[in-house]
């Protein structure tokens, strides 16, 4: 395969992992969620933009919910600041004994 002498160079970066909310929506049903994330319904899922500039997809953790309305919302709003933590995703297959999948999740920054 050949390189593509117009794309810029590609060099290892670590980011900070903290950012703040772009923007978010929440998913309140379980038939509009991809399979395998149903149960956690109802959940958030955000742009972030990072403090170093990307702006990247991730679902929201550790957040307080209200109710508005009849409908189950959560307590955050855009430009809130976020960090990064791993946690649990989904489980494969059984949901008892399948696969447990890691990966990174955002909730509200300073939580202990």
């Amino acid at each position: 395969m050949k390189e593509n002498p117009k794309a810029i160079d590609r060099m290892k970066y670590k980011f900070s992992g903290r950012g703040k909310i772009w923007a978010f929506t929440v998913i309140g049903n379980r038939d509009h969620a991809p399979e395998g994330f149903q149960n956690q319904v109802p959940y958030a899922v955000a742009i972030i933009e990072l403090d170093e500039g990307p702006k990247i997809s991730s679902m929201l953790t550790d957040l307080e919910w209200h109710y508005n309305e009849g409908i189950k919302k959560p307590n955050i709003e855009i430009d809130d600041e976020v960090e990064m933590v791993t946690r649990k995703l989904r489980v494969l297959d059984d949901e008892e004994r399948g696969l447990i999948v890691y990966g990174y999740k955002f909730r509200p920054a300073g939580l202990k």
